[in-house]
């Protein structure tokens, strides 16, 4: 399978997970804060949104024509932080909905031979401009096996 088609199967499994926002396959910038924070907000207006992308994809030869791919995917999401609100909670809440939503998608629907379980490596509170937010740092590997002629 691509990468584009891995990556289109894990925004696939986010957008499954009830309250998740806005989720985009790629790094999101801007040249201001403000535009940053606008590709993040959902219906609501509220500051929730995640990207994917990937970091690594080591490979290894085994016999030929096969060759193995690990996939290491990060997926970051942002959360306006309202204390009076306990968003953190919410927050927590969303991030285990997404581990939970990965537990089973073992192939992706068939596009991998093997991935997961999903990583939780990075919860914290982070600046985002003048907005403080949420921020969740997840990994994900991928293995897909290639056959070369």
């Amino acid at each position: 399978m691509a990468l584009s088609d891995i990556r289109t199967q894990i925004k696939s499994v986010l957008e499954s997970v009830d309250g998740i926002g806005t989720v985009h396959e790629y790094e999101r910038w801007s040249n201001t804060w403000e535009n940053f924070l606008e590709h993040f907000k959902d219906s609501n207006d509220r500051i929730n949104g995640w990207t994917i992308t990937r970091r690594a994809t080591p490979a290894e030869r085994r016999t030929m024509p096969i060759v193995t791919r690990r996939h290491e995917f990060v997926i970051r999401g942002i959360y306006g932080l309202n204390d009076a609100d306990e968003s953190e909670l919410t927050f927590q809440d969303l991030v285990e909905a997404i581990q939970d939503a990965f537990e089973d998608q073992y192939n992706l629907g068939g596009y991998v031979e093997n991935s997961g379980p999903l990583q939780v490596n990075v919860v914290e509170p982070r600046m985002f401009g003048k907005v403080l937010c949420h921020y969740a740092e997840l990994t994900y590997e991928a293995v897909e096996r290639c056959t070369y002629s």
